[in-house]
């Protein structure tokens, strides 16, 4: 069958709750990355070919990710010394200085979305959900 018969459901899903928790308490940039790494890997070696989807919706759903995550952080944001522009300060919510520092926050948490999406569309596809009972 495939490399996943032998793995017990429940080995996938500490794997899984692992991947994320760092998922979720990281924010650095090279955690994620390496993290992605792994989960691209796994899913590459353990994941049955009948049971893999295509990955074509994800790549094109990364750039959205990151451009809303971005522009959230960038318009919500006040934290940091690096100013990048001013909004008017009469503008409610969103007035006020925009830092690079919220533009890099959301770099990583639209990083860490996407690590997120691919761990959990991975586990979906290792994991017999009727092997559960």
């Amino acid at each position: 069958m495939s490399s996943t018969a032998a793995v017990d459901v429940r080995a996938w899903l500490v794997w899984g709750g692992s991947a994320f928790l760092i998922a979720l308490m990281a924010r650095n940039p090279l955690v994620l990355l390496e993290l992605g790494m792994v989960v691209v890997i796994v899913r590459g070696a353990c994941v049955p070919p009948d049971r893999l989807s295509g990955a074509g919706w994800l790549l094109r759903l990364a750039p959205v990710m990151l451009a809303i995550g971005v522009l959230f952080n960038l318009l919500t944001v006040r934290a940091g010394d690096q100013v990048l522009a001013s909004l008017p300060s009469d503008w409610p919510v969103l007035g006020g200085n925009l830092t690079w520092n919220a533009l890099a926050f959301g770099v990583v948490s639209a990083l860490a979305l996407f690590v997120l999406i691919l761990i959990g569309t991975t586990l979906g596809a290792l994991i017999r959900w009727t092997e559960l009972a």
